[in-house]
């Protein structure tokens, strides 16, 4: 290894922290104590996620998009981990990361855009909204995950608009079929308040019939 490559001095200890220091523990004795520290290492865990990112990111540009997936093999990281570090890098820049959200977080608030792995791009930036969101309602990484994935399906059903206002939004299907004319069914799309306006003009009424489910 290259002696003059940049280093990070993180620790004084060459060997792993696999296990809290006896000296840190000694001075852990208050419920504050215990949370203090364990917001430290939160915080921690969390820059270097970002850091990992940047230098992966970094060295992609530096050194072509083959020299991540031999870093991948050399250190043993598979190599969806280095491309998934890559994406969330390239999704949220750094002036655009928010303390306030883990790394995990901002990585699943990267799926609400496509991503183009070739050229490190995205092709809209809902991320942004989602990851904002999700800080706001206090979500956790699972429930932001279904909450996009429900937001792709919906946005990937057909839209019918009412046949009689035009509106989009919280339209039905129904059917007409006249048994006596022997002819097809004829299916039609109304929203709520075009329906009871039909039902009203139809039966004279306010109220709409009911059907049994």
């Amino acid at each position: 290894m290259d002696s003059r490559a940049p280093t990070l001095s993180l620790s004084a200890e060459r060997t792993p922290l696999l296990t809290l220091p006896a000296e840190v523990v000694k001075n852990l004795t208050t419920y504050e104590d215990h949370l203090s520290l364990y917001i430290q290492l939160e915080e921690t865990s969390t820059s270097f996620s970002w850091l990992k990112a940047d230098v992966l990111a970094h060295m992609e540009e530096t050194c072509g998009q083959g020299a991540p997936l031999q870093l991948s093999s050399t250190v043993g990281v598979p190599p969806g981990t280095i491309s998934n570090y890559i994406r969330v890098a390239r999704a949220f820049p750094p002036e655009k990361r928010d303390p306030g959200a883990s790394f995990s977080l901002h990585f699943q608030a990267s799926f609400a855009d496509k991503y183009n792995e070739k050229t490190g791009t995205f092709a809209t930036e809902t991320r942004f909204k989602w990851r904002d969101k999700s800080i706001d309602n206090n979500l956790s990484t699972r429930s932001l995950h279904k909450e996009i994935r429900r937001a792709q399906i919906r946005a990937k059903e057909k839209v019918f608009p009412c046949m009689l206002c035009g509106n989009t939004e919280g339209t039905m299907q129904y059917a007409l079929y006249a048994v006596l004319l022997d002819e097809k069914m004829q299916y039609f799309y109304l929203d709520k308040p075009c329906y009871k306006k039909l039902c009203q003009f139809l039966y004279g009424k306010k109220n709409p019939p009911t059907t049994s489910k």
